[in-house]
């Protein structure tokens, strides 16, 4: 059985005992591998807006801006671990607030950001270590000025017998 983890809360102690979740359990998996002509495997890169940057694999991320156009902090992290924690008590005493906190299972010193939430799903923590993405810009809102008309280019004659 796993070594429960005591949570304390508004001067409340909760202990759980916690059900690692493996990744391909929760999303299943799959291999692909694209190679070259030579039989070399493939990197994937993608092209910025501008067509400026190459950013590699990995380069990107989904996030949620909010008005101010902060991101969330909760999905700035690079989880290594989630855990299910069963305990109805804690569950209910967390609610739909995300608590943060140093998290570290094995007791060593190399600490995660453990985040505690409860969800229709059941009670998870998640370790993992923050990542900066910084957000570049938002949209920009553009105007398109109609006053001014259409200029019509003036396309020359092809003459094929020059081919």
């Amino acid at each position: 059985m796993a070594k429960e983890l005591l949570f304390q809360l508004a001067g409340t102690n909760y202990n759980a005992a916690p059900v690692k979740l493996e990744r391909k359990k929760n999303y299943g998996w799959t291999t692909i591998v694209a190679t070259d002509r030579d039989g070399s495997v493939c990197s994937s890169a993608y092209l910025s807006p501008d067509d400026a940057l190459v950013i590699p694999s990995g380069g990107l991320k989904q996030g949620i801006v909010d008005s101010d156009g902060r991101c969330e902090e909760f999905l700035d992290n690079d989880w290594e671990s989630m855990y299910q924690l069963v305990n109805a008590d804690l569950a209910a005493a967390v609610g739909d607030d995300i608590y943060k906190f140093d998290f570290c299972y094995s007791g060593g010193t190399n600490h995660n950001d453990g985040y505690l939430m409860a969800t229709p799903a059941g009670l998870f923590l998640f370790a993992g270590d923050k990542q900066e993405f910084p957000l570049v810009s938002l949209a920009e809102e553009t105007t398109i000025d109609d006053t001014e008309e259409p200029v019509e280019e003036e396309i020359d004659e092809l003459d094929f017998s020059m081919f």
